[in-house]
């Protein structure tokens, strides 16, 4: 039996399209990017909006209370991108997250003007 008969009756290797090869070059080439400083920034502005939404809502927004929701949402801001920074997140769950959590706090200030101005 001569080699071109034995290399012929081998079964073939299913063979990876072309844009699946594409694809892993892609990722081996470019690797996708840290973007945990982003999620973290959208998160924090989310869960920043709805302490001073609920401070207001609940009618306590003196100047001490605005300086201590401005204290969280800078340590907020800060630990969630000490934690984050490095790691490669779904951007679509996260700012889907972030802006839940602003409607939440716009719902809160929205509460506050509108019993503000009934009260007049």
């Amino acid at each position: 039996m001569s080699i071109s008969q034995t290399a012929s009756t081998a079964p073939e290797r299913p063979r990876a399209s072309r844009a699946k090869q594409l694809a892993v070059l892609q990722l081996v080439r470019y690797p996708p990017r840290p973007n945990g400083a982003a999620a973290a920034t959208a998160l924090a502005a989310g869960a920043g909006l709805v302490l001073l939404g609920g401070a207001l809502a609940l009618g306590i927004a003196s100047r001490d209370v605005v300086g201590l929701v401005l204290a969280a949402w800078l340590a907020l801001w800060l630990g969630l991108h000490l934690a984050l920074r490095r790691r490669v997140l779904r951007l679509g769950r996260t700012m889907l997250l972030a802006v839940a959590l602003a409607a939440i706090g716009a719902t809160g200030c929205a509460l506050a003007l509108i019993n503000g101005i009934s009260a007049r």
